[in-house]
């Protein structure tokens, strides 16, 4: 399972604007950065999420996908949100319990 958070602020043309002690989220997306799609009527931003072998953070970050005029070269996004693989850290934790037992000190032998 991989959880995670995205801070909407820094997707281009989100602002939070506080009003009679309430917050509200305004979204000014261009909206070439946006898919609708037709057959269920909903909008979607489309983002990649890449490896982050060496981050002491998270397994994964999260960017806006780059429009298709974009260069990749050239064209810079902010990371917007990061992503933790839950389920690969227990394995991990489960393979070093087992590295702790040594062998034959099994006290569940019948004999």
């Amino acid at each position: 399972m991989k959880t995670g958070k995205i801070e909407l602020q820094k997707l281009q043309g989100f602002k939070v604007a506080e009003k009679n002690g309430r917050k509200f989220v305004f979204a000014w997306i261009d909206e070439t950065r946006l898919f609708h799609s037709e057959a269920t009527d909903r909008l979607y931003c489309d983002l990649v999420m890449f490896e982050t072998p060496n981050s002491e953070y998270s397994d994964y970050a999260v960017k806006e996908s780059l429009k298709k005029e974009e260069d990749k070269e050239t064209t810079e996004l902010q990371i917007i949100g990061n992503f933790s693989n839950y389920v690969k850290k227990a394995e991990e934790g489960e393979a070093t319990e087992e590295a702790k037992t040594e062998p034959g000190t099994d006290d569940d032998l019948p004999f």
